[in-house]
């Protein structure tokens, strides 16, 4: 049995925050970047050519304004000429990129901020900046996405690597550098 006491360097409450920052640009970019695309894919007029169909397999209901549940690869998104279908999956894959990344920059922050607090620090913001490259990139055109996905990569990839090195750290007992803050 191990029993580990966890003192937070200084640093670790803007590690904390650069956390913060990536969940306030997702939903920050799910209204400019998600819901205009969504609104000029699924327009009224568009949605109305499958009102017919709906009503027969849902008698009780009407087609959702929003093209709701289709996210790019459904019953309506078949029907999208292609420039349309590209706009429209591009912003759906700058969102849900995002999304898929959080299992891996949530951890890797925060258990690479105990022992490397200022790598971490760096990381998480450089994620950040690498978020906004990105999707800039991305609403472009989408081979522009590269230099931003460069960025959040190699952050993410150190902030994983001091993860694994912090655990190294931890089995062998190293103690983190202390830190006590007056108040």
């Amino acid at each position: 049995e191990i029993m580990i006491a966890l003192v937070a360097p200084e640093l670790y409450p803007y590690v904390l925050m650069g956390l913060g920052g990536n969940f306030l640009l997702f939903m920050v970019l799910s209204p400019i970047i998600g819901m205009p695309a969504r609104k000029a894919a699924f327009n009224k007029e568009f949605l109305a050519t499958f009102e017919e169909e709906h009503k027969k397999a849902y008698p009780e209901g009407s087609v959702d304004g929003m093209g709701q549940p289709d996210q790019g690869q459904g019953w309506y998104s078949k029907k999208l000429d292609l420039k349309s279908w590209i706009k429209f999956n591009s912003a759906q894959r700058i969102l849900l990129n995002y999304i898929e990344s959080f299992p891996i920059i949530i951890p890797a922050a925060m258990i690479s901020g105990l022992y490397f607090p200022l790598y971490a620090l760096i990381g998480i913001w450089g994620v950040v900046l690498g978020r906004i490259v990105f999707t800039i990139g991305y609403k472009v055109n989408p081979a522009l996405r590269k230099p931003g996905m460069m960025l959040i990569m190699l952050c993410s990839m150190m902030m994983m690597f001091l993860s694994i090195a912090t655990a190294v750290l931890f089995l062998l007992k190293t103690d983190a550098p202390e830190v006590t803050l007056d108040n």
